[in-house]
């Protein structure tokens, strides 16, 4: 049915046109006053409970509805955002994009929520299907309409862009109250009058979020426009005006500010309202898989709706601080009020990583289950919920964009999210949540080493680390039967590797100035960049590295240990294995303090213990016998380091003149810290043995006379060696 306003109508035909213009909120006389003060008009119109069960339950009710439809999908539906000649027809003037944003949600309300039929009424053959059909039709061509009508104003503004003088069109028209309205109560009216009917009504989702997003990302590059538009007016006439003259352009600012931020509050809103639809939906493979027989219930069709709502998120988390970067810094920027702005990004992120570490450990629940059942009839379902791992990863590469240079702003927001991530509750710890987010945690280092991204890698870092006890359950614990055993493990070898690479490129950036490089020679500069890492990875041997206030006085999780021995001992290894420079003053320096900690007197005992486990595997290390004259193996150079800082620590009875020294020397000495000094006396002594061809002969012959003296009063007394400390 085609409608124009010019064409004249019998009384049947305008009977029909007025009950359509009613259902649709529509005034009768389209003229100038109506227009310019549609809200007003707007609110006087009223869809009555009578008129709305009419439409839902009467043969007549749909044909007035489809009726209506067929007006919003023609010429008088159409959203336009300028007025000219060639969009007038007759002398009839164009509706305003409010009035027709809400002629829309009208009919979809009638569509959405059927009132109680009557008892006079007839009902209609129109099944549920078709009006959710109708109402995806409406969805879609509302957004449709919206984004084609921003781009079409947005022609003349890109054509001024490359334009080096502005425009003498007023600012902030773009963003007048009429345009600006429709457009934010579209967006409130979709997540308020729409979302709630999407969890039972799924096919609502896509039309109604993609198009959303659409409109969003739309209006976002007009907001945009409108901002370059005053910086130009600003660079063009502050030279020969100055401030005074452009005092005006500061509400301007305000007011693109105030829409941004609103603008905002909504996607993050929008977010938030998606993540609850994902956590129903992980919540729902997690019912199944815990369940002895494991029935899916469409898996293909709820693993693709996740896939939709996590890139759904992933665009308005990155259209929301796309506007913070962009229009809100510059109207609220140092104030409160941009610090609430912040505040509120991080928790989107944070909610958003959240998801993510929870689809990664749905996966990992999934691939433990597909291990252990013989019955493959659950195979097809099992593999789509282990392929969301891809896609959580996917997602996130997508939120740090691409973990470009460019983005680094999100990038270091969202590491920050990852240090202050929420503690897990027990059930989250017990399901696997810890594991996801360690495993996601990989995965962005991974990515990091290869960047030039290293701020802020150091607190990363140490999360990665002490995050590591939270998956210990995961070794000795199972899901509903099915233990994470195996991809505990695999996602902590991997996690090793990657940590070993990451710990080359801490500091390069952060500890050491610039100018330091320019003062300095190339070898002094890496001297002092080989000195900051070494600091560091010794450092997190010591407990005070624990950052819960709380427990500084408690030893660091053994698998966080074990992580950090291995990492310093594999670097000490490959450095030694190379022949250059900066390799050969890796490994010394980091022996060296190794061993200067070990003999220092205000070492605190765990640390000492954790150092000493790392200079006796030092200790064990295979010799390089094929090249003794280099010592450059690293059993040979521990051997030299250690007794080098053993005779300057003058804590061994070789000398009898300084007896009277030695006492005040062990007296600083806990009985557990002299235990520790001697286990590794011990290990130096027998490793000597084996090294002799290694290191310089008279080194070699006064650690065998130290070897010989243990081993006497060994056999003599049967006690410790610790009679060799003074």
């Amino acid at each position: 049915l085609t409608l124009t306003t010019h064409t004249p109508m019998t009384a049947e035909s305008n009977d029909d046109v007025v009950v359509a213009y009613r259902l649709l909120g529509w005034p009768l006389k389209d003229d100038a006053a109506s227009n310019d003060n549609e809200v007003a008009v707007d609110a006087n119109i009223g869809l009555s409970t009578s008129f709305h069960s009419k439409i839902r339950t009467t043969a007549d009710g749909v044909t007035d509805f489809r009726r209506a439809k067929q007006i919003l999908l023609g010429e008088e539906g159409k959203i336009v955002f300028h007025q000219d000649k060639d969009l007038n027809e007759g002398n009839s003037r164009r509706r305003g994009p409010l009035l027709i944003v809400k002629g829309y949600f009208r009919l979809i309300k009638c569509s959405l929520e059927p009132a109680a039929a009557t008892a006079a009424a007839t009902p209609s053959n129109l099944s549920e299907d078709e009006w959710l059909r109708m109402t995806c039709e409406l969805l879609k061509n509302l957004g449709d309409s919206f984004k084609e009508a921003i781009e079409k104003h947005l022609l003349p503004l890109s054509s001024e862009r490359n334009s080096r003088s502005p425009s003498s069109t007023p600012l902030y028209t773009s963003c007048s109250s009429q345009h600006t309205s429709a457009i934010i109560y579209y967006l409130r009216s979709i997540l308020q009058n729409v979302h709630p009917h999407i969890m039972n009504r799924i096919r609502l989702l896509g039309p109604a979020y993609r198009s959303f997003c659409d409109v969003a990302d739309s209006f976002l590059t007009l907001l945009e426009a409108e901002k370059t538009r005053m910086e130009k007016f600003v660079s063009a006439f502050l030279p020969s005006v100055g401030w005074e003259a452009l005092s005006n352009l500061q509400t301007d600012v305000d007011k693109l500010s105030k829409v941004g931020k609103e603008c905002t509050g909504l996607l993050e809103q929008g977010s938030f309202l998606l993540f609850k639809l994902i956590d129903e939906l992980l919540d729902k493979f997690r019912i199944a898989m815990s369940e002895q027989e494991c029935s899916f219930v469409s898996p293909e069709k709820h693993s693709k709706v996740i896939v939709f709502l996590y890139a759904r998120v992933t665009s308005l988390v990155l259209m929301a601080a796309r506007i913070r970067n962009s229009i809100i810094k510059d109207g609220v920027a140092g104030t409160s009020s941009f610090k609430d702005e912040k505040e509120e990004g991080r928790k989107v992120i944070t909610s958003f990583l959240q998801r993510l570490a929870k689809a990664y450990s749905v996966s990992l629940v999934a691939h433990a289950r597909l291990e252990k059942d013989v019955d493959n009839s659950n195979r097809a379902g099992l593999l789509v919920v282990i392929g969301l791992r891809t896609k959580a990863e996917q997602y996130l590469t997508k939120i740090l964009g691409d973990f470009d240079s460019k983005s680094a702003n999100i990038i270091h927001l969202s590491l920050e999210c990852f240090v202050e991530f929420p503690s897990f509750d027990e059930s989250e710890l017990i399901q696997g949540d810890s594991l996801g987010k360690l495993a996601l945690m990989k995965y962005v280092m991974r990515k990091l080493v290869g960047t030039e991204s290293t701020s802020f890698l150091e607190s990363f870092y140490e999360t990665v680390l002490f995050d590591v006890r939270e998956c210990h359950h995961l070794f000795q614990t199972s899901f509903s039967g099915y233990n994470l055993h195996n991809q505990a493990r695999e996602i902590l070898s991997d996690l090793v590797c990657v940590l070993e690479e990451a710990s080359h490129r801490l500091c390069y950036s952060k500890k050491i100035a610039a100018h330091d490089f320019r003062k300095n020679t190339a070898e002094e500069y890496w001297r002092k960049v080989i000195t900051q890492q070494h600091h560091l990875l010794v450092c997190w041997l010591a407990p005070a590295m624990n950052r819960n206030p709380s427990t500084f006085t408690r030893p660091n999780h053994p698998i966080t240990n074990e992580i950090l021995l291995h990492i310093i001992q594999k670097r000490v290894v490959l450095s030694c294995a190379v022949n250059d420079s900066y390799a050969q003053h890796d490994a010394t320096h980091l022996i060296s303090l190794l061993c200067q900690l070990m003999f220092h007197h205000h070492t605190e005992t765990c640390h000492r213990r954790n150092i000493a486990s790392l200079l006796i595997r030092l200790l064990s290390q295979s010799s390089n016998t094929k090249t003794p004259e280099k010592q450059n193996d690293p059993k040979s150079l521990t051997i030299l380091l250690l007794w080098s800082s053993l005779k300057k620590a003058n804590i061994i009875s070789s000398t009898p003149s300084k007896r009277k020294r030695r006492a005040i020397a062990r007296s600083a000495f806990l009985p557990c810290d002299m235990c520790t000094i001697c286990g590794v006396l011990e290990a130096l002594a027998m490793s000597s043995i084996c090294s002799r061809t290694s290191i310089d002969s008279e080194i070699s012959a006064e650690i065998m006379r130290l070897w010989d003296g243990i081993l006497d009063k060994r056999a003599s007394s049967g006690k410790t060696n610790q009679k060799y400390l003074a």
